[in-house]
Order: C-alpha cells, then sequence, then structure tokens
C-alpha cells in the first residue's frame, strides 16, 4: 500500500483514481499522518450464464466429428471402421 499526501492527491485526484488497479488502496496523509485511505472499486461482476439463453441465435448445420476422425486415424495408422463415404475424402483407410 503506498501513501501520498493529502494537498496532493487534492490536485491529482482524478490521475490518481485513473491509475489504481482494482483492489488497490492509497492511504492519504496530512503531517506524515494518515487520515484517509483511498480504495479502487473492484471490477464488476460477470453474469452467470443461462443454459439455453443462445437458442434460437445458434444454428448447427452438421456435426463434424469426420475430421477428428480422420486425424486419429492417419496421427494412430489405423483404419477406420465405417460404413460412412465422407471419411473418403481425408484419404483414411476405410474397412466396411
Amino acid at each position: 500500500m503506498s501513501s501520498i499526501t493529502l494537498e496532493v492527491a487534492q490536485t491529482q485526484l482524478a490521475d490518481l483514481i485513473d491509475r489504481l488497479a482494482p483492489g488497490e488502496e492509497v492511504t492519504l496523509t496530512r503531517n506524515d499522518k494518515p487520515v484517509a485511505t483511498l480504495k479502487a472499486a473492484p471490477p464488476p461482476g460477470r453474469k452467470p450464464r443461462v443454459p439455453g439463453s443462445a437458442k434460437g441465435i445458434l444454428t448447427v448445420l452438421a456435426e463434424d466429428d469426420d475430421r477428428l476422425i480422420a486425424a486419429q486415424s492417419l496421427v494412430e495408422g489405423i483404419p477406420v471402421f465405417s460404413a460412412d463415404p465422407g471419411l473418403d475424402a481425408y484419404g483414411v483407410t476405410r474397412i466396411w
């Protein structure tokens, strides 16, 4: 915690407030004795998310797990057991 004289605080109050980090305190002194404490307010809290609040706003056109399956198959060098011909576009070995 830092301290500053009351006279300096009066002339530079706006700058002093702007420089304070959330929760930081500055002690105001007069004749080297503390007379007040200036404390920055904490940042405003976030509202909690509500399940279903994006309903009607977001649209999932299609689930796209094919690329994840193909990536795992290519990295591990194993074939994919699937009847989905869409996996052929990724160059994986498909068994079905």
